[in-house]
């Protein structure tokens, strides 16, 4: 009986060991994919075609992918962002409400403008927005942290272009 019991544990153990298996195997196919989603979408990104491509697995490696919905805000009047984006999809609105209450639109970039976007406060040296940006519809974005972004920009020469 001890044998049976003994026999019983081991298989379970390995039945247990093959679900985790195929766990792992499963989370790392899912980062697998999303890396090289990634690395096609920045090779499509107009702004990065002229990129090698160990400058592009770089900003891959530094970016923070976002999907903002129809009206969702990125930034709101008196949040700190210290980031650069591009648009890979998408439409966003830059605006601010004037003394009375009025909003105003600043801009309206698309992927179109192909082009590292900030908030526009960031060479006033203020550390809060007085903007909003939202999605005006379904709006994909990458997002870089500022110094990591400047950090790429002084070791790969194709970034500073």
């Amino acid at each position: 009986m001890y044998n049976t019991h003994n026999k019983y544990l081991k298989k379970n153990a390995l039945i247990k060991l093959s679900k985790l298996f195929n766990q792992v195997y499963a989370a790392f196919l899912f980062i697998f994919t999303l890396i090289m989603d990634m690395l096609t979408t920045f090779r499509n990104i107009s702004f990065f075609q002229e990129l090698s491509d160990e400058e592009i697995n770089f900003l891959v490696n530094i970016s923070t992918p976002k999907l903002l919905h129809k009206k969702e805000k990125l930034i709101a009047p008196g949040q700190a962002f210290n980031y650069f984006f591009i648009i890979s999809n998408g439409l966003l609105r830059f605006f601010f409400d004037d003394e009375n209450g009025v909003e105003n639109n600043l801009f309206l970039p698309s992927e179109k403008e192909a082009a590292i976007i900030e908030n526009p406060e960031a060479y006033s040296y203020e550390s809060t927005t007085k903007y909003t940006i939202e999605a005006v519809v379904d709006t994909q974005i990458f997002l870089f942290n500022k110094n990591a972004f400047e950090e790429a920009a002084f070791k790969y020469r194709g970034i500073r272009s």
